[in-house]
């Protein structure tokens, strides 16, 4: 029996975040996570996604034209062989930072210097972060 995904609230604008604010988040979590699906199955749910919120936000549609959309992602990406997600998101977000913000440090030793506190955290509460960021920017 499939189970149902629901819609993850985003947590208010200010801080902390509370429990409450979790539940659906924990629900969706839980049936997208192994064994309930594959890796595969969580990168069709991420492209689902964005796919319509692409299409809601920039108006550009790959609803009905996967085909248009490995064209277009293979050419953005200069057809790297040994691709990384994690590297790219972290390419594109750093862009995305510094077009809101043209201040921000353009490299790695320097960011290093603005958030030391960061690199004592381990990866997966990184990985948190990341998460609620993403979620309170509607990506």
């Amino acid at each position: 029996m499939a189970q149902t995904a629901t819609l993850v609230q985003i947590p208010t604008l200010v801080s902390p975040v509370t429990r409450v604010q979790n539940v659906a988040f924990c629900n969706d979590y839980y049936i997208v996570s192994p064994p309930n699906a594959s890796e595969v199955d969580r990168k069709l749910i991420r492209i689902q996604g964005l796919i319509q919120e692409l299409f809601v936000v920039r108006g550009i549609d790959y609803r009905n034209n996967t085909a248009q959309l490995m064209t277009d992602a293979t050419a953005f990406t200069g057809g790297i062989t040994m691709f990384h997600l994690d590297a790219a998101e972290a390419a594109i977000e750093w862009s995305n930072g510094s077009r809101s913000n043209a201040s921000i440090a353009n490299n790695i030793p320097a960011l290093r210097q603005v958030s030391p506190d960061l690199l004592q955290r381990p990866a997966e509460t990184l990985d948190r972060m990341i998460a609620l960021l993403r979620l309170r920017l509607l990506q």
